[in-house]
């Protein structure tokens, strides 16, 4: 997993590269990665939990977030994925929104609520969002209404042609494969 929180001239500059294996993550700083250091059982993994699915893995690196304060928004179905992606990033809030989490139990790194179109959140505010368009294709926009700048917005389930309504809400195609589209507010 790959991770660019910096790039100039197609060059990746400063960000990580993680193993989804043994879960290690190794820093990118001014464009040097050092992979001579494999970590050993009993290392420090910088926080990542083992038992972390696949799933919030993947929905984490779409994200772009690798660490907390901040706030990430899973909206709909997707807000199922709370628990876990608050184990693999500390420091970030993961806020839920879905009609159906109110008999989830409280825990701390993940807050829950349901919402109707609107988003109760003020515009530019939020460190990422995700969501799969079928849940509510009227969300794409209210998130994209949300995020900051340099964030990401996820949408999965996408169908052909989301990248252009993305352009129109005024974010930047990151990524566009089988159904999966990422964007970046500039």
């Amino acid at each position: 997993m790959l991770l660019a929180d910096e790039v100039a001239d197609r060059r990746l500059l400063m960000g990580s590269l993680g193993c989804a294996n043994c879960r290690g993550r190794y820093p990118i700083e001014d464009g040097y990665c050092d992979l001579r250091s494999l970590p050993r059982e009993g290392d420090d993994l910088s926080g990542i939990a083992e038992s972390v699915p696949s799933d919030a893995v993947t929905l984490g690196a779409l994200l772009g977030v690798t660490k907390g304060p901040g706030e990430v928004v899973l909206l709909g179905r997707l807000a199922s994925h709370g628990h876990d992606l608050a184990a693999l990033i500390p420091g970030l809030e993961i806020v839920c929104v879905d009609g159906g989490l109110r008999e989830v139990p409280e825990e701390p790194g993940v807050s829950r609520f349901a919402a109707g179109a609107m988003l109760p959140f003020l515009s530019g505010v939020m460190r990422g969002v995700a969501l799969l368009v079928s849940d509510d294709p009227l969300r794409l926009g209210e998130g994209a209404r949300i995020l900051a700048r340099g964030s990401r917005l996820v949408a999965l389930n996408a169908p052909a042609g989301m990248a252009e309504e993305l352009g129109r809400l005024n974010l930047e195609l990151v990524l566009e494969e089988g159904g999966t589209v990422v964007a970046r507010r500039p």
